[in-house]
């Protein structure tokens, strides 16, 4: 059958080379291939190519391996895609996911996670960072809904996405977000303000309501804006809310000051 190879490590704890790719190989000397189109999978060798063992690791979806780095101990960590076939044995989130595993210097399997959004991810790297593993790919996931805390924020039609991943088990720490609020400045003003409102894909509409809760100001934004600067010189001196909305359903107030 065939093989490709997308990246190599040299692993100067035993003098070896590992070549990490996919395979769609079943003969002697690819082992534990799963069917589907292609299997990500690990080839070793010692320092002057002599084979050690080549072995494959997905479902029978189709699997890309991208990237492969050290273990805590003498194993190794993988990196790569998944595009899910027709109901493959291990849950996927989408058609198309970033995907772990941790294997042991002989290769066998230790322990696997898939991981991303509801929409696409392209695996790209994984580095050892503070104990831990650093995943990094692209992602093209939208502001809601995350799965496991995976994404962060989006900017646009395609983001590159930061994993922070630990060892046993490997699974995504949580993600504590701030909560979204509007900035104001400065704030008093006697004359322009700058509000601030976190970046929406769609369209936003920003407005202001004095103390008698009429609405004096209304704006529609357009996708992408993240901040406006509205002149209020002249304006009666007091407290004003500012409230902005976007599409998806998340509304924001804050207090402006006027002197």
């Amino acid at each position: 059958q065939s093989e490709g190879a997308n990246n190599a490590y040299w692993d100067n704890r035993d003098s070896c080379i590992l070549m990490v790719g996919s395979s769609s190989s079943v003969d002697y000397m690819v082992s534990n291939f799963h069917g589907g189109a292609n299997d990500m999978c690990v080839i070793k060798t010692d320092k002057n190519g002599l084979l050690k063992w080549a072995k494959c690791y997905g479902d029978y979806s189709d699997e890309l391996g991208i990237s492969i780095t050290k273990g805590r101990d003498s194993g190794y960590v993988i990196l790569g895609t998944t595009f899910d076939g027709n109901n493959p044995p291990t849950p996927h989130i989408n058609q198309q996911d970033a995907w772990a595993f941790d294997i042991n210097k002989n290769g066998d399997e230790r322990a696997n996670k898939i991981f991303g959004s509801v929409m696409y991810e392209w695996a790209s790297s994984v580095v050892p960072f503070k104990n831990m593993f650093l995943f990094t790919g692209f992602t093209n996931a939208t502001i809601t809904p995350f799965t496991e805390g995976f994404c962060t924020s989006f900017h646009g039609e395609g983001d590159i996405f930061l994993t922070y991943m630990d060892y046993w088990p490997a699974s995504i720490m949580p993600i504590v977000l701030p909560s979204p609020k509007l900035h104001l400045s400065p704030n008093p003003t006697k004359g322009k303000v700058r509000v601030e409102f976190p970046l929406s894909n769609n369209q936003s509409i920003i407005s202001i309501i004095d103390n008698s809760g009429k609405e004096i100001f209304h704006q529609i934004l357009e996708p992408h804006t993240d901040y406006l600067d509205i002149n209020v010189k002249g304006w009666t001196k007091g407290s004003f809310i500012i409230q902005w909305q976007n599409i998806d359903g998340i509304k924001l107030h804050e207090k402006l000051i006027t002197f």
